[in-house]
C-alpha cells in the first residue's frame, strides 16, 4: 500500500511542479484506467479498456484482450482540454483523503 501511495503522491507532485496548474492525466495500465489530477483532486475513470463482453481487467488478472474503448477516450480527452478531472468516475479530494490511494 505505501508503494501505492508513493506513486500517488509523486503524481500529484509532477502535475503541480512539471505540468502547471496541477493538472495531469496518468494511464494506470495495470487498474486498466486513468487518473486525472486537477488542483488537489483526482477522478479515477475506469472502462477505457474493457475485453468483447464490456468487462475491464483489473491487474489484467484474466489475460483477455482488451479493447480501447472510444467513447471514454472521447470523454477523456474533452476532461483534458477543459481541465476538468473531477466529475467522472471514483473522485475525490486528495487534501482531504489521508490514505490518498486509488
Amino acid at each position: 500500500m505505501a508503494d501505492a501511495e508513493d506513486r500517488c503522491v509523486q503524481a500529484f507532485a509532477h502535475a503541480e511542479q512539471c505540468v502547471g496548474g496541477g493538472f495531469g492525466a496518468f494511464i494506470l495500465v495495470q487498474a486498466s484506467s486513468v487518473l486525472m489530477l486537477r488542483q488537489g483532486r483526482w477522478s479515477l475513470i475506469t472502462g477505457a479498456y474493457l475485453d468483447r463482453h464490456g468487462e475491464s481487467d483489473s491487474g489484467l488478472a484474466r489475460g483477455a484482450p482488451l479493447f480501447l474503448q472510444d467513447r471514454v477516450v472521447a470523454a477523456i480527452a474533452a476532461d483534458v482540454v477543459a481541465q476538468s478531472a473531477d466529475h467522472t468516475g471514483r473522485s475525490g479530494d486528495a487534501r482531504k483523503d489521508t490514505a490518498r490511494t486509488v
